[in-house]
C-alpha cells in the first residue's frame, strides 16, 4: 500500500466529476458569459422593468404635454380668433383714420 501512496491523491476522488465535467467547464463557469446566463432571469426582469418604466415615462410625457397642448389649443382657439379679429378691426380703423397721411408719405417717398 505504501508503494501506491505517491500515486494516490484527493484528486482521484473527484475524477468522475472531472470526467463528467472537464476542467474547461469550471473555467467556463467563471466567465462573464456564464454569469450572464446564470443571472439571466435577474437581468431579464431588470431590463424589462427598465423598459417598462421608460415606456411609462413616455406615455406620461405624452399625456401631460401632448394632450395638454391639444387642450389649450382647442380652448384658446376662440380667444385667439377674437384676438385676431380685434387686430383686424384695429388695423382697419388705423388704416382708415390715417389713410391720407400714409398716402402722403407713400407719394412723398417718390418725390
Amino acid at each position: 500500500m505504501s508503494s501506491f501512496f505517491p500515486f494516490f491523491s484527493p484528486f482521484l476522488l473527484f475524477l468522475p466529476l472531472f470526467i463528467a465535467h472537464p476542467p474547461s467547464y469550471f473555467l467556463y463557469s467563471l466567465s462573464p458569459l456564464y454569469l450572464l446566463f446564470f443571472f439571466f432571469p435577474f437581468f431579464f426582469f431588470f431590463f424589462l422593468s427598465l423598459v417598462l418604466f421608460f415606456l411609462f415615462l413616455f406615455f406620461l410625457h405624452f399625456l401631460l404635454f401632448r394632450l395638454t397642448f391639444f387642450f389649450f389649443f382647442f380652448v384658446l382657439y376662440f380667444s385667439w380668433r377674437i384676438f385676431v379679429v380685434r387686430i383686424f378691426i384695429a388695423h382697419a380703423f388705423i388704416s382708415v383714420r390715417f389713410f391720407p397721411s400714409f398716402l402722403l408719405l407713400f407719394f412723398d417717398s417718390f418725390v
